[in-house]
């Protein structure tokens, strides 16, 4: 199991009227919610910088958290984030508590090795990612932190799909990344350039 680096702290909500809610965000409080199989559903508020921190290091989705909740801990990762339209603050974070052995599907980020090794990159090629992440079901003991795609060996002007991607074998990939395009490497638009001839090479 990937754990960030947070410990977050909740405090049960007893009152859950609009006018309970405008009065802890002006007390800097964020507004969560934690559901699970096991632990049913329950409102709470934490310290808003504790959690804006937290998200900003965008751990929270792809790597499961240790909520303290009263005098229970409960492991946990972020499912949906309700953001002010105007102003971005954080309004509302909903969690999902989770327990050894159990299935759950999450967005598992793709991090692009050896860029300084890729001839296509140094020539300058522009690698463009399409897809950040890709959604895994499987074990939550067996989740990956990341998956990993090597562009040590790749050509200008291809397309990268999920097969160069390293996913483990017990985890199942959401349907719709069926023949996905991840990511490109974009020749410089520049007539002449030893880019355009990798391109024309590669045809």
């Amino acid at each position: 199991m990937n754990l960030n680096e947070f410990e977050l702290h909740l405090v049960e909500r007893t009152d859950l009227g609009s006018g309970a809610a405008r009065k802890l965000r002006a007390q800097n409080k964020a507004l969560v919610a934690i559901y699970g199989s096991d632990f049913g559903a329950k409102s709470a508020y934490m310290d808003y910088d504790e959690l804006k921190k937290a998200l900003a290091s965008k751990a929270l989705f792809n790597k499961f958290t240790n909520l303290h909740f009263g005098k229970e801990k409960v492991v946990a990762f972020a499912k949906v984030v309700q953001l002010h339209p105007v102003t971005d603050q954080i309004l509302h974070i909903d969690f999902q508590a989770v327990k050894k052995g159990e299935v759950v599907t999450m967005p598992i980020p793709v991090r692009f090795l050896n860029k300084e090794m890729c001839e296509a990159i140094k020539l300058g090629g522009l690698l463009n990612v399409v897809c950040q992440f890709v959604e895994l079901t499987g074990k939550v003991e067996e989740m990956p932190a990341y998956l990993d795609c090597d562009l040590q060996h790749a050509k200008v002007g291809i397309s990268i799909k999920l097969d160069a991607l390293h996913v483990p074998a017990n985890m199942k990939v959401h349907q719709r990344y069926d023949n996905k395009v991840i990511a490109t490497i974009l020749a410089a638009r520049k007539k002449g350039s030893e880019v355009e001839a990798a391109v024309e090479a590669a045809a």
